[in-house]
C-alpha cells in the first residue's frame, strides 16, 4: 500500500487517513480530523515512532517478566498500535479495546490488519460506559487511556470520578498510562495529573525534558499506580528514553500540578 486512503467516519464526522511514510520506511500515518493519531509499522510491530508511544511501551516492558503474558485494556484504538506491540514482545497477551467509533475500526482492520496470533477483544462503546463491560475481564496489569476526538480527549474521560473508575479496575501491580496532548504551559496535564493522584497511590509523569523543565508543548504520559511499585520500575523508564527525557517524580508532583485543579464529574 503506496498511496494515501480515507474515509470519513458516521460517528464524528471526521476524515480518517491513512498516509505512508516518506522518509523511507515502511510505516503508516493515521490521521482522524487532520490530527496524527498513530503511526504503526505494520511488519515491525516491536517497533515505533512517536516518543509518547515509546514511553508508554517501556512501561509495558516493565510491568511482568520479559516475554510474559500480560492483561491489557486499551481505552481508544486508534492504529492500535501499543496493541500490536505488545502482542508482539508478549506472545499470548489478552488485550481488550474500547472505540467509540466503528468505523475507525473497520478502516485501520481492512488495511491494516493484526498478526493472527494476536489475542485481542473490541468493544464499540464510549470509553467510559464501556468500563462495566471491562469490569468483567479484570483486573488488568495495564491500562492505557489514549482517547481523542480531533485534537482534545472528552471531558468526561479527564475528571477524578473517571480515574476512580480505572483504579478499581488495575491488578494490584498494574500500571495506568495516559496520554496527555498538551499546549504551553500544560494546563491539562497539569489538571489531569491532579486529577490521577487524588485516585492512585504514586503518580509520575514522564516527557521529554522540555515539558519537564520548560512546561513547552507536546505529549506527556502520566503513570499511575495503585501501590508503591511503580516507584522502583521509574529509573527504568527514565533511562529507557526516548531521550531527552524527563520525569516528575512523585515527590515532585504537587510542584509540578501549581495550581491546576483537577476536573470533578459535577463541574467537568
Amino acid at each position: 500500500m503506496t498511496a494515501r486512503l480515507s474515509r470519513f467516519l458516521k460517528q464524528s464526522g471526521l476524515l480518517a487517513e491513512l498516509v505512508p511514510d516518506t522518509f523511507g520506511a515502511a510505516g503508516f500515518t493515521l490521521r482522524v480530523g487532520g490530527e496524527a493519531q498513530s503511526h504503526v509499522y505494520p511488519t515491525a510491530p516491536d517497533e515505533v515512532l512517536y516518543d509518547y508511544v515509546r514511553r508508554i511501551a517501556n512501561a509495558a516492558d516493565l510491568v511482568a517478566a520479559a516475554r510474559a503474558p500480560i492483561r491489557v485494556l486499551h481505552l481508544g484504538a486508534g492504529a492500535l498500535t501499543l496493541a500490536r506491540y505488545i502482542s508482539a514482545t508478549r506472545p499470548g497477551s489478552q488485550q481488550f479495546v474500547i472505540e467509540l467509533e466503528p468505523d475507525l475500526v473497520d478502516f485501520v482492520f481492512e488495511h491494516l490488519p493484526l498478526d493472527a496470533q494476536a489475542d485481542l477483544t473490541l468493544r464499540i462503546d464510549d470509553a467510559r460506559n464501556g468500563l462495566t463491560w471491562a469490569a468483567t475481564s479484570a483486573p488488568f496489569d495495564l491500562i492505557v487511556s489514549d482517547v481523542y476526538v480531533g485534537s482534545s480527549t472528552p471531558p468526561h474521560l479527564k475528571t477524578i470520578g473517571f480515574y476512580q473508575e480505572l483504579a478499581g479496575l488495575l491488578a494490584p501491580q498494574g500500571i495506568v498510562a495516559v496520554n496527555v496532548a498538551d499546549d504551553n504551559g500544560l494546563a491539562a496535564v497539569r489538571a489531569q495529573a491532579d486529577a490521577v493522584r487524588r485516585a492512585f497511590s504514586l503518580v509520575a509523569v514522564a516527557d521529554p525534558t522540555s515539558l519537564t523543565d520548560q512546561l513547552g508543548e507536546g505529549n506527556a504520559v502520566i503513570l499511575a499506580s495503585a501501590g508503591q511499585h511503580l516507584l522502583a520500575r521509574l529509573p527504568q523508564l527514565q533511562s529507557a528514553g526516548p531521550h531527552p527525557s524527563g520525569l516528575v517524580r512523585p515527590h515532585e508532583l504537587a510542584n509540578f500540578i501549581g495550581d491546576a485543579v483537577a476536573a470533578t464529574d459535577a463541574r467537568g
